[in-house]
């Protein structure tokens, strides 16, 4: 894959992405389940509290080398949340998002 021949100029561009998501259920029981003493049990509890997720990139482009250059982080709050939950009789399972991930990119274009 070659680079366009319309821009032969250096350039930067950039992304910041974010997310606020407030309480919500994983399942239609809504239920924190609180023992005796007002505490919510974390094997039987299906709410995921309020969070804000931030992702945010920058690339810098050269044309006249044929490179791309990119560093990128996704979930930069490195906030954890349930993203799924499968909760059967014997069976409670639960899947949350990735870990804070920070990356660099080198793409060069013949």
């Amino acid at each position: 894959m070659a680079l366009p021949a319309t821009n032969r100029h250096p350039y930067f561009d950039w992304i910041l992405s974010a997310q606020t998501r407030t309480k919500y259920f994983m399942t239609p029981f809504n239920g924190e389940c609180r023992d005796t003493t007002g505490r919510a049990n974390p094997n039987l509890n299906d709410a995921v509290p309020t969070y804000t997720r931030l992702d945010a990139g920058i690339g810098f482009t050269r044309p006249e080398a044929n490179m791309r250059l990119e560093v990128i982080g996704s979930n930069l709050t490195d906030v954890t949340y349930m993203t799924s939950v499968i909760n059967v009789p014997n069976l409670n399972l639960r899947f949350f998002n990735p870990p804070r991930q920070l990356g660099v990119k080198l793409t060069l274009f013949l």
